[in-house]
């Protein structure tokens, strides 16, 4: 058996409700309304804190957002994604996708705002209507082109959303730079580095884009990064023991080991509660041991460093190949009492 489900309002209003409808296809090709409870049909809301949906298909909007609702019978199922909006507006998104060339395709598009992925004409226009108005202001489309070889990805420029209207988000167009085959912003070397395709802008097929992944983990998407400067292979882009993101989030420069030009590195300060962007915030740098002695190392007692302290001295807690008397010269040892 093969199952759709339908409704004729797909956006409602928090309180609103609309029916959903359910049919099935039995394998004699005779179609049967199994809408009702009573047909054995279940329901599940995706996200019940957005929409709720009773046992005869009833769903109704809760708080602003979006859900999708499964209706399941005899192991067949199908899926209906409903809006709720507190406008209870909606807008006919559309646009033409071109290939490089500027030659009208047919493409699968993504409007990634809205969650709804949808084939294209072959004139290469899209429309989708009974979008929500006001759940987003902005509405971006992206295409995906396939060609021989290699799948380019196609982007339009971000429009507002216009209410009970139409919003056109214009011609939807690959963007390649030199060296990114695939159009995904990631030049091809650095999708290798990172175990991803340059020949597929989604290369794991997950729906996330490989210029929005994290691959280095720092909490930076992969384009941002190069948009920033930064290395998208490497968390640490300036080697200050801090994370890129990290010293997003504390104002600090990741792509200077040293913001405040204090002689002490990011990193450093950072992990002794200093403040990176403040010269008279002084870390209280303490190395722990040095080769099996156990030592104190005051901010007093050292002379300013070109360079980060943990480039100086090596990891905390792990014991260095020169002998104590090495650091004589500049640091006083005092011996606490372990041979």
């Amino acid at each position: 058996m093969h199952l759709s489900i339908e409704t004729d309002d797909p956006v409602v209003a928090p309180g609103e409700v609309t029916q959903l409808r359910v049919l099935g296809v039995l394998s004699g090709g005779r179609e049967v309304d199994l809408t009702a409870a009573q047909d054995w049909t279940l329901y599940r809301s995706s996200n019940p804190a957005v929409l709720t949906v009773d046992g005869d298909g009833l769903a109704t909007g809760v708080a602003p957002g979006i859900a999708f609702v499964t209706a399941s019978n005899e192991g067949a199922a199908a899926v209906q994604q409903l809006f709720v909006d507190p406008g209870g507006r909606t807008t006919t998104v559309e646009g033409l996708v071109l290939d490089g060339a500027g030659r009208p395709v047919a493409a699968e598009v993504r409007l990634p705002a809205y969650e709804v992925t949808f084939q294209g004409g072959a004139d290469g226009r899209f429309v989708r209507a009974d979008l929500p108005a006001t759940l987003v202001e902005e509405v971006q489309a992206f295409a995906l082109l396939p060609g021989r070889e290699i799948v380019l990805l196609a982007t339009g420029d971000r429009v507002p959303v216009i209410p009970g209207g139409v919003t056109d988000v214009g011609i939807v167009t690959p963007h390649i730079e030199p060296g990114d085959r695939d159009g995904d912003c990631l030049p091809d070397e650095i999708e290798g580095a990172l175990g991803l395709l340059w020949f597929q802008p989604d290369s794991r097929r997950d729906g996330v884009l490989d210029g929005d992944r994290d691959g280095d983990g720092d909490g930076i998407a992969n384009c941002e990064e190069l948009a920033l400067g930064l290395d998208p292979t490497d968390p640490d882009t300036d080697f200050d023991g801090l994370d890129d993101g990290a010293e997003l989030a504390a104002g600090a420069n990741p792509l200077d080991a040293d913001t405040d030009d204090d002689r002490f590195g990011d990193g450093d300060e950072v992990r002794e509660g200093a403040d990176p962007l403040n010269p008279a915030s002084i870390p209280d740098l303490r190395i722990r041991r040095i080769s099996s002695r156990v030592v104190s190392v005051r901010t007093d007692d050292l002379p300013r460093p070109r360079r980060a302290a943990s480039q100086i001295f090596g990891v905390e807690n792990v014991g260095l190949q020169q002998p104590p008397n090495a650091f004589a010269p500049q640091v006083g040892l005092e011996n606490e009492g372990e041979p």
